[in-house]
């Protein structure tokens, strides 16, 4: 049977073998609660830093949205130039094509332009030509005026015999 002070010694013994590891529960308790507050604060730190990256990824989203708007409208512009600069180059071609005809016409208005001045080098030609027939005209005229006034006045001479007295001319 046992005794009261036989079981208290073996609380006792029961409680020495266990004191050093209720010490170490408490220990374990006191680490575990600091641990906990650290934990508190890093999720603290952790949500406020959650709340700066919701509102970076938002700006994020709207610098996304931004950016897809402008890459629209960018790829609008690429449409338009597309178009504008096949357009340049319709023009280009009609340009082209009308420098050529250009260059033609030019080349056909030196050709013509150099039979203009060989025409006008015969025409001036050809008019110191008639000037020098017309000087030698005149002067064949003149001789021949003067022939016929000569021709003239012997035929009057030779008429005068013949011509009635009332008629003659003095």
């Amino acid at each position: 049977m046992t005794t009261p002070d036989s079981e208290a010694d073996d609380v006792r013994s029961i409680l020495r073998r266990l004191e050093p590891m209720i010490r170490a529960t408490y220990e374990d308790v006191a680490k575990l609660k600091t641990d906990v507050a650290e934990l508190k604060t890093d999720v603290a730190e952790l949500k406020a830093g959650q709340a700066e990256l919701k509102a970076d990824v938002a700006e994020l989203k709207a610098d996304v949205a931004e950016l897809k708007a402008d890459v629209a409208e960018l790829k609008a512009d690429v449409v338009e130039l597309k178009a504008d600069v096949a357009e340049l180059k319709t023009g280009q071609a009609e340009l082209r094509a009308d420098v050529a005809v250009l260059k033609t016409d030019v080349a056909e208005l030196k050709a013509g332009q150099a039979e203009l001045k060989t025409d006008v080098e015969q025409l001036k030609a050809d008019v110191l030509q008639f000037e020098g027939d017309g000087r030698e005209i005149r002067g064949q005229l003149t001789v021949l005026m003067t022939w016929m006034q000569s021709i003239d006045q012997r035929f009057m001479a030779l008429m005068a015999p013949f011509v009635p007295p009332a008629r003659r001319v003095g």
